[in-house]
């Protein structure tokens, strides 16, 4: 994980730009920086960014369980207040519909992980997966006991989602829609100060973009 700078206080809106999938996710955390509104230069800055890659040899399950925890924890921790991901374009004369299918499964369980707060799944309960029903209705009984007595941690406000056309992320950040994603990485100095993308992942770097594009077209303001 890149960490750039310290989360600051909870009035300056938090995104967290998500380039899903079940190989390899990146995400991006970035502020938007109200004291420079009009600075298109210095209109935002990046607060931690970096690749979450689960074990190929898991399970689908084990694999999006990881990936969910794992940006539940991310945006937990920076206070992200908005959520982003590029809408997805299926060329109807490229379809591979497993690949599709393990992308809108990656996607759901990403959405439903980061929207609603604390939701820390420590991964999957292989307790379960023989037991008979009334078995493991028992021990999901003692489980639910158990975590009565822990302490409670204070759920996170509800957060804001939105999608964006991938052409809408290029234009924002370079100018144009058909942009390539080595062209997109290269722009993001520009609009983050500071930054350096040499040696990051695509997957790293489209994250940034996504986030750093809801915040240019938005201007950043709380909804």
């Amino acid at each position: 994980m890149n960490y750039f700078v310290s989360v600051r206080s909870m009035q300056y809106e938090i995104v967290c730009g998500i380039d899903p999938g079940l190989v390899h996710t990146g995400y991006a955390v970035i502020q938007k920086n109200t004291g420079h509104a009009h600075s298109a230069t210095a209109l935002a800055e990046p607060l931690c960014s970096g690749v979450l890659t689960p074990d190929r040899a898991d399970t689908v399950i084990d694999r999006l369980l990881f990936l969910a925890a794992g940006i539940n924890e991310i945006a937990n921790g920076c206070g992200v207040t908005h959520i982003c991901m590029e809408s997805v374009f299926i060329n109807p004369n490229r379809t591979n519909a497993a690949a599709n299918l393990k992308l809108a499964m990656t996607r759901g369980a990403l959405m439903v992980s980061c929207m609603g707060g604390n939701h820390n799944h420590g991964g999957h309960n292989k307790q379960f997966d023989d037991a008979p029903i009334s078995e493991a209705q028992e021990a999901i009984t003692e489980q639910h006991a158990s975590q009565e007595d822990a302490p409670v941690r204070k759920a996170q406000a509800p957060r804001s989602f939105t999608e964006l056309a991938p052409t809408s992320v290029k234009q924002a950040i370079t100018g144009k829609g058909r942009a390539t994603k080595i062209q997109v990485a290269a722009a993001l100095p520009f609009h983050l100060p500071g930054i350096d993308v040499v040696g990051l992942r695509a997957d790293e770097t489209d994250a940034l973009a996504i986030a750093l594009a809801y915040i240019l077209l938005t201007g950043g303001q709380r909804r």
